[in-house]
């Protein structure tokens, strides 16, 4: 799952899907890796925790059990610079979507396995993922000066606008999630330094998409082609959402 245009446009042109013409799935549109078979697929965008779940919803009820969100991210840390890899496990909650979610057993959190062959991946591709818990916020014009640096000062890696709507939302449905950020831009010494357009940002992001696929086309693999579904009615096997 990809969260923003750009971001989805950058994980597109990495894989090979640039040209490609995505099947609608309700507002996003998704695309199957050629030699998947279907099985393994990049959808997006959906910016924002309301929108990632509705996404992450209707993936599920087409049968999806493997997802990684791969993003960019805010570092909250001096020392997390533009272009570094960080890998939640886990997130505080600042998003009205969550809550609604939130019963006995469920977690903010990702799936063990799922963060374990990620970490494992991205390690040998020296990417050297940071892992930790990041800030999830739906109100990024009140990312403010003073919650910066009591997060900071907490510990918490990063700031996105999904993670831990998606973990606690995964962890309900009983399907593996993970997410993946490259860091965007910094806050950790509370001036704005945006990197957007950062070669370190971009080869950053280009690279940890391939290492997703791979992680996922395992998975597939080793349960049988049944790790992770296209989005098709599982009853007539059509796609749902017109070509576009």
């Amino acid at each position: 799952m990809s969260f923003t245009p750009l971001d989805l446009a950058l994980i597109r042109n990495a894989l090979g899907l640039g040209d490609v013409p995505g099947r609608g799935v309700d507002f996003a549109k998704l695309w199957s890796l050629p030699g998947s078979d279907q099985e393994v697929g990049v959808v997006g965008w959906a910016m924002g925790a309301p929108m990632a779940v509705y996404l992450l919803e209707r993936l599920v009820a087409l049968g999806a059990r493997w997802i990684i969100g791969l993003g960019s991210c805010g570092s909250l840390q001096p020392h997390l610079k533009i272009g570094r890899v960080i890998l939640p496990t886990g997130a505080r909650a600042e998003e009205g979507t969550s809550a609604h979610y939130r019963e006995e057993g469920v977690t903010i959190a990702p799936e063990p396995s799922l963060l374990e062959a990620l970490r494992a991946a991205l390690i040998a591709q020296g990417l050297d993922p940071a892992m930790g818990h990041v800030w999830t916020t739906d109100a990024p014009f009140r990312e403010t000066v003073g919650k910066v640096i009591r997060y900071r000062e907490e510990g918490l890696l990063a700031v996105d606008m999904e993670a831990s709507a998606l973990m606690t939302v995964a962890s309900f449905r009983k399907v593996a999630f993970s997410s993946v950020l490259v860091v965007s831009d910094e806050l950790g010494e509370l001036k704005w330094r945006r990197g957007f357009t950062d070669p370190s940002f971009l080869e950053g992001l280009a690279r940890v998409a391939r290492v997703a696929v791979q992680v996922l086309a395992r998975r597939a693999r080793s349960e049988g082609g049944d790790a992770l579904c296209g989005a098709r009615d599982t009853a007539g096997g059509e796609w749902l959402g017109e070509d576009r």
